[in-house]
């Protein structure tokens, strides 16, 4: 289920990530060393958002020792990656 909620983003964030570095790769080397730090300070801050929300979560899941039910998942689902309808669950 997870994977269901998670294709649709990736595929997207993939696609993105492609045509970020296709595009790099038609500029001089010199040009392609600075925009590819730049780039990965970007993604490091991305992760850095990933982690902290990991972090969290998981206090948060810790503290309560409660599992979310599939209609709580689909529901963070729908509120994180705008999905419009759901598998039937």
């Amino acid at each position: 289920m997870v994977e269901y909620y998670l294709r649709a983003p990736i595929e997207a964030a993939t696609r993105s990530f492609d045509g970020t570095m296709k595009s790099i790769s038609n500029s001089t080397d010199k040009e392609q060393l600075e925009l590819l730090k730049t780039y990965r300070k970007f993604l490091s801050g991305q992760m850095v958002l990933v982690e902290s929300r990991l972090k969290e979560l998981d206090q948060r899941v810790q503290s309560h020792q409660t599992e979310l039910t599939q209609e709580e998942i689909w529901r963070a689902a729908q509120r994180t990656f705008a999905f419009p309808s759901g598998p039937n669950i």
